[in-house]
């Protein structure tokens, strides 16, 4: 993807945008949503678009020595 060893400091500050976007969102949503099964619908909506954005954000795309599971499974989960 367009983060690679060069460029890490991208993985690291879009990695700290978005877990501190995703927090402020869950807050905001338990405050102001009245239903939990509302609340979970709308974090769930959150959540789905931020897989795709760590998949991008992972620099190990290119390297020869990470599985390709730990790519495409581990370190999304780890950042989520």
């Amino acid at each position: 993807m367009f983060v690679n060893y060069d460029n890490l400091w991208l993985c690291y500050v879009g990695s700290a945008l978005l877990i501190v976007n995703l927090y402020t969102a869950k807050d905001l949503i338990l405050r102001k949503v009245a239903g939990a099964g509302s609340a979970l619908f709308l974090f769930s909506l959150l959540v789905l678009p931020s897989i795709p954005l760590t998949w991008a954000l992972t620099p190990d795309w290119s390297n020869k020595h990470v599985y390709r599971i730990a790519r495409s499974m581990s370190e999304t989960l780890w950042q989520l």
